[in-house]
């Protein structure tokens, strides 16, 4: 049987500097000051300095992949992970065919479905209903096959009540539940899901979990991209079953932490739960509360209901491979990242956002990106100031990603060299492949 994704020698190149992709205002501003020869303060002017060239070829071209070559078999759930600026994402938009390689081929055996972006797909304008046939005829689906499923999507999704409101409306939350719900009903050969999945609430990550699980169960493939290992393990070992949120017993403990500290409810958590205690930071204040609040609403430990998922998955479930690249070149590819997100709208979208919805809620506030331009917005700094601070603080996130990386049994790391051959590493990995000990030390 021929493979479900054949990846041969994919590379992908941009030309740093080069490609505009901000406001119509950053390109007036940037197009005046070439012409008065003034520098330009826009962000897409704002250049990083490079730490590391060595991705960065004579021309000044930046090669996001490099002859990446892999296959994913039928009935296979593949995770592919790494930290932020690995190239991920790149590789799964190549996969989906939103973006054209600068070389190499990609052969696809089935019909493909891609949930890779909050929205994608989705027209702000149009209504619920209207965007589920839309986006279904954009996958390739029959009106007669979105019509016949259309009340399983809604369901899924759990819109119901806004079906015939503009999506510009909808949550976050809202939107990728909606787009999920439709790509899950495709019944696709291949399902190819981003980390989206992080803006959905328990009861809908699980279900999508179930979904997922059940494509790869029926003999499908199921391609998974994340930067944290959260998702390939419910989708490996299942997800952790927990009570609902008491919001009364939340308020009540943030009020005791004014009075006492977040290191006194570290000490409180590690009396009833010394296992819990000893895995999360004394200053992790949300996650403590968490331990607490399952404790008290269930009478057992967090630690307890989280050992049957200890236990590493059988490779029959899944394999993971993680890219680790060296830490100069990751940190220049997240610089220009974050360069790039301004480029394209972010502090106009935290502004949009907070028109529509008011106030963010505590989590989004507190989003590595967020946070910094709510405080650049409020005054607290300039713009370039901002920028640098979501670089460093998104570096500080990298650091913490390979640590949870490293504590994912099922992953096969993936030291990636300099100086070595591409052949030579895609040898390493089959050869990891095929390994009957699936808790090898890197590749």
């Amino acid at each position: 049987m021929p493979p479900a994704i054949r990846v041969q020698n994919i590379s992908k190149k941009y030309r740093l500097g080069q490609t505009h992709t901000g406001s119509v205002r950053d390109l007036v501003n940037s197009a005046a000051a070439r012409l008065f020869r003034r520098q330009s303060t826009s962000p897409s002017a704002t250049n990083p300095p490079v730490e590391d060239t060595s991705r960065v070829d004579e021309n000044g071209d930046f090669w996001a992949l490099k002859d990446v070559s892999f296959e994913v078999n039928p009935g296979e759930v593949v995770g592919i992970i790494g930290r932020n600026g690995a190239g991920k994402s790149t590789l799964l938009k190549i996969l989906s065919q939103i973006v054209v390689p600068t070389s190499g081929r990609i052969q696809i055996n089935g019909r493909i479905a891609s949930l890779l972006e909050v929205g994608t797909g989705f027209h702000p304008e149009l209504t619920g209903r209207e965007n589920v046939y839309m986006n279904g005829t954009i996958l390739g689906m029959t009106k007669r096959e979105i019509t016949r499923r259309f009340d399983e999507i809604i369901d899924f999704a759990g819109v119901e009540q806004f079906v015939d409101t503009p999506v510009k409306r909808y949550s976050s939350g809202m939107t990728v539940r909606l787009g999920f719900a439709v790509a899950a009903h495709l019944d696709p050969e291949i399902l190819v899901v981003d980390e989206v999945l992080a803006v959905g609430d328990v009861e809908f990550q699980r279900r999508c979990l179930n979904k997922m699980e059940d494509a790869a169960h029926s003999g499908k493939t199921v391609l998974f991209v994340g930067g944290t290992p959260l998702y390939l393990k419910a989708l490996l070992r299942g997800l952790c079953e927990g009570p609902p949120p008491d919001w009364e017993f939340r308020e009540a403990i943030e009020r005791e932490v004014q009075e006492t500290g977040v290191a006194a409810l570290h000490e409180r958590l590690r009396l009833v739960d010394p296992l819990a205690a000893a895995k999360l930071h004394p200053h992790d204040m949300r996650r403590i509360i968490r331990a607490l609040e399952v404790n008290r609403l269930t009478g057992r430990p967090l630690s307890h209901l989280q050992t049957q998922f200890e236990e590493m998955a059988d490779e029959s479930q899944g394999r993971v491979f993680g890219l680790e690249w060296p830490r100069p070149e990751l940190h220049e590819r997240i610089e220009r990242r974050v360069v790039s997100m301004f480029e394209q709208g972010l502090v106009e979208e935290v502004e949009r956002l907070c028109r529509e919805h008011s106030a963010l809620s505590r989590t989004a506030s507190q989003a590595v990106g967020y946070r910094e331009v709510l405080e650049f917005l409020r005054g607290a700094r300039s713009l370039d100031e901002t920028i640098a601070l979501v670089q460093a603080r998104t570096r500080q996130f990298a650091r913490r990603q390979e640590t949870w990386f490293r504590g994912l049994t099922e992953c096969r790391r993936v030291a990636m060299r300099e100086a070595e051959d591409p052949s030579e590493t895609a040898r390493r990995i089959l050869v990891g492949a095929t390994a009957t000990d699936s808790s090898s030390d890197a590749l």
